[in-house]
């Protein structure tokens, strides 16, 4: 038997890379596979990217999904947004159905009280004030410190120290028991951030799970101070320790969303987003030659395939911060 099948390979002609492309339904990069003859082969190039799609995106030439340009107003999500009151989005899910954010436990200015909210069968939104629950004592609850993750599910946040990240998980949309928080899969960020005695922040995770980002300040080293990028296999898997994004990303406070494709970032810097983009996983993010981000826009986060993005309206004056969406052009 073994003999038989040997023989059979030798009888196999193998596809040319042009065949091993096509019959992948690959268009972009660099691809590894088992070909027609069920051996595992590398193809350097399937081809490039260009026009109307060019971005490589799982090996396929597509378009961004999010684009550069976007509505200067926002539109206040009135469900969630309170009058005269310092309204602070933390994070989203990817439908933007459920929010994480910061707000004075009445009016005023202040984010001192944590809350979830999630929509409702009405079209509304419910929000939950989760400041003490005594399984979410592990987190600093303040600006630029928490996210949410796309399913809505699982916060992640700075510890009390700043020096580590944790998480914590709820069993279902419109829920609030959540769980004791622990650092989850970022044991080799934590350790990486201890070491360099500073403190973190900008938390984002992509909705993928794949990425995810921070801010690193304070340091010992100062020239270790900026935003990081870690990157780890499967949505499974612990994350490696961060690696330093290029110097085109370290002029802004922080990344604060990523776009589901990851080819669009969305940055922050007083008070207001910027875009940067790229056109293939392998490629740095850099600041595209024109682009209309959202206006008055603060911690942005993409949300219903970036139809639309939400995040905090900056007009002025903390009373008049709430939580908006802004739609893409």
């Amino acid at each position: 038997q073994i003999g038989r099948r040997h023989v059979a390979d030798l009888t196999c002609v193998p596809e040319t890379d042009a065949e091993f492309c096509t019959r992948l339904g690959k268009s972009c990069e660099s691809v590894t596979d088992a070909d027609n003859c069920g051996v595992t082969r590398t193809v350097t190039l399937c081809g490039t990217c260009s026009g109307a799609t060019p971005a490589c995106v799982g090996n396929v030439c597509s378009t961004p999904v999010c684009g550069t340009s976007f509505v200067a107003a926002g539109s206040n999500v009135t469900a969630v947004s309170v009058a005269a009151s310092q309204d602070d989005l933390l994070g989203s899910s990817a439908t933007g159905d459920s929010l994480l954010l910061l707000r004075p436990p009445s009016t005023g200015c202040g984010v001192n009280t944590l809350f979830i909210a999630d929509a409702t069968t009405s079209g509304s939104m419910a929000a939950y004030n989760v400041q003490n629950i005594n399984t979410l004592t592990g987190f600093q609850k303040a600006e630029e410190t928490m996210t949410l993750t796309g399913d809505g599910l699982t916060i992640i946040g700075t510890d009390a120290t700043a020096k580590a990240f944790v998480t914590s998980t709820r069993t279902a949309i419109g829920m609030t028991n959540f769980g004791t928080a622990a650092a989850g899969p970022f044991a080799a960020i934590n350790t990486a951030i201890n070491a360099s005695g500073g403190t973190a922040t900008w938390p984002v995770l992509s909705q993928d799970g794949l990425a995810f980002y921070y801010r690193l300040g304070g340091a010992t080293v100062t020239t270790d101070n900026g935003i990081y990028e870690a990157i780890r296999a499967s949505a499974s898997a612990n994350f490696p320790a961060a690696t330093k994004m290029p110097a085109a990303v370290q002029t802004f406070d922080g990344v604060s969303g990523i776009s589901s494709d990851r080819m669009t970032l969305f940055v922050e810097l007083n008070f207001a987003t910027s875009i940067m983009t790229r056109n293939s996983l392998s490629q740095p993010f850099t600041v595209p030659a024109t682009s209309m981000p959202p206006g008055a826009a603060w911690r942005i986060v993409p949300i219903a395939g970036c139809a639309k993005v939400i995040g905090t309206c900056e007009p002025g004056g903390c009373t008049n911060e709430d939580i908006c969406v802004w739609a893409k052009m």
